[in-house]
């Protein structure tokens, strides 16, 4: 009896792992982006749009993001996500620019920044599956949130210059998560979320990669990422486009 006891004890506590084992997992990824696009921030109807790459020499600097997953079962996801975006630039204006009202004419040396922090909030609901679970797909829901600034100067003149404009603004998305587990140790998923028809802009997140399981509850994560944001606040506006290989690793309990 005690031997029966202990083997049906022995089962329902090996199932309770089993069940329980990935419902949190913490991920961190460095990405370092190309980035393009532009910004236009105008005063009293005077600007102009600014290339972050021909006239401001930008380029994405490399950063790390961290997501949160809870999984209430398997075909559920609820997630939460930061990544913070940045770029610097310092180059000779081969144009004048004009920029929140100041004036940068030929040949000035401009040193530029542009900051953004993204926040994400979604629930995914994979009710496609595969009987053994291993295919997964389903609607993505997610609230997305920027904000940040963009900044322009001119150090070296006689009388320095600089001017700065914030943004910001919230969205929220819909799309598709897929995910395919060819076995215990490999997955390989993909998502993909628009923004259409809101007031501020549009934008688009693309993910695809694979995770492979280390040892344990570590795992290690790479892939590809793209993000497209158009944000306007009137007559100002932001678009850019950031893509490229990330890498990073994961746990999973």
């Amino acid at each position: 009896m005690r031997t029966a006891i202990t083997t049906a004890a022995a089962v329902l506590l090996s199932a309770t792992v089993v069940a329980a084992q990935d419902r949190f997992e913490l991920e961190a990824s460095f990405w370092e982006p190309d980035l393009a696009g532009g910004v236009r921030v105008l005063e009293q109807g005077v600007g102009q749009e600014l290339d972050f790459g021909a006239d401001l020499g930008l380029a994405a600097e490399g950063v790390t993001d961290v997501r949160v997953a809870l999984r209430p079962s398997r075909r559920t996801e609820i997630r939460f996500a930061r990544l913070p975006l940045s770029a610097a630039g310092d180059a000779v204006a081969t144009r004048t620019l004009e920029f929140g009202g100041e004036v940068f004419t030929l040949s000035t040396r401009i040193v530029s920044r542009l900051e953004l922090d993204y926040l994400r909030a979604g629930f995914a609901w994979q009710f496609l599956s595969s009987a053994d679970g291993r295919f997964r797909a389903g609607p993505l829901l997610e609230v997305k949130g920027f904000t940040g600034d963009a900044s322009l100067a001119a150090p070296e003149l006689l009388l320095p210059v600089s001017v700065a404009e914030d943004f910001d603004a919230a969205f929220g998305s819909a799309g598709l998560a897929v995910d395919l587990e060819p076995s215990d140790r490999v997955h390989l998923f993909g998502e993909l979320t628009v923004v259409v028809g809101a007031d501020e802009g549009s934008q688009t997140d693309l993910e695809a990669g694979v995770r492979v399981k280390l040892t344990g509850p570590l795992a290690a994560r790479v892939g590809y990422r793209s993000i497209r944001i158009d944000l306007a606040d009137g007559d100002d506006r932001v678009d850019f486009d950031v893509e490229g290989a990330f890498f990073g690793v994961s746990l999973a309990f």
